[in-house]
């Protein structure tokens, strides 16, 4: 549900419903490889948000099992670059959600002090848009905080502050919802795609530049928004065991 905040892990997510990752080729009865259940089982996903999550699981399956690993519905991809899915975007303003009434595509709105005309879109979480002529004026550590807790959106909001270089091209910056700025946002950069086309600046196929990288939208005419991107591991490590065993008591209870 727009602005759920309950937690699943993969392997719980996909008993409700949500996609499942399989490997390249099928096994005996079109099964899932027992490593790639295992690591499903481990890790935690937001099913209504964070596409790129769905991309970092993909690329630790592909490059740690050495397997071509594809979402059935909402992922697919090799190990160097991945492309997912997502059902249409969220326009109307109460499933945002956010409170009021008008135009969610053209929401005034006084943040800081500072007036700003906000194109809201929900891609499973709520986005506020804000385009701006130079991004690098934009003081983005205050305006950025001060969006995601505005009133006018009850379960708050992602915030990307987004310029148009031309009519393929988008940069932005992102402040998430309950993070803070982070290096790229898949939700995110879908919204901006969405919203810069609705808006008119854009066609319907965008590169969106973060600061982690680039991001090749594509809003399809049948309404489906696809995200392709490499991903990159960051860092690895070992959770202690308090954490996991912490770990384990949280998804037997929601699995």
């Amino acid at each position: 549900n727009p602005g759920s905040t309950q937690y699943f892990t993969a392997y719980g997510a996909v008993t409700r419903g949500y996609p499942l990752l399989r490997g390249g080729e099928p096994g005996p009865g079109d099964s899932d490889p027992p490593e790639v259940l295992d690591l499903m089982r481990r890790v935690t996903l937001i099913p209504t948000m964070r596409r790129t999550y769905l991309r970092f699981i993909a690329r630790v399956a592909t490059a740690q099992h050495r397997r071509r690993c594809e979402h059935i519905e909402n992922i697919r991809g090799d190990r160097d670059a991945f492309e997912s899915a997502r059902l249409a975007p969220i326009l109307e303003r109460g499933q945002i959600p956010m409170t009021g009434t008008g135009d969610p595509l053209h929401e005034q709105l006084v943040v800081d002090g500072a007036a700003l005309d906000a194109a809201c879109v929900s891609m499973g979480n709520p986005h506020a848009v804000v385009f701006v002529e130079e991004l690098a004026a934009v003081p983005f550590e205050t305006l950025g905080p001060a969006l995601e807790i505005n009133e006018t959106f009850p379960a708050k909001t992602n915030a990307e502050f987004a310029q148009v270089l031309n009519d393929h091209e988008v940069r932005m910056r992102v402040w998430e919802r309950g993070v803070g700025e982070t290096m790229a946002c898949g939700t995110g950069a879908c919204a901006v795609a969405v919203a810069a086309n609705l808006r008119g600046y854009t066609g319907r196929t965008v590169a969106i530049h973060v600061p982690g990288g680039t991001l090749d939208i594509e809003w399809t005419p049948d309404g489906h928004v696809y995200m392709s991107g490499p991903a990159e591991e960051s860092f690895e490590g070992t959770l202690g065991a308090r954490l996991t065993s912490l770990l384990l008591q949280t998804t037997s209870t929601k699995g």
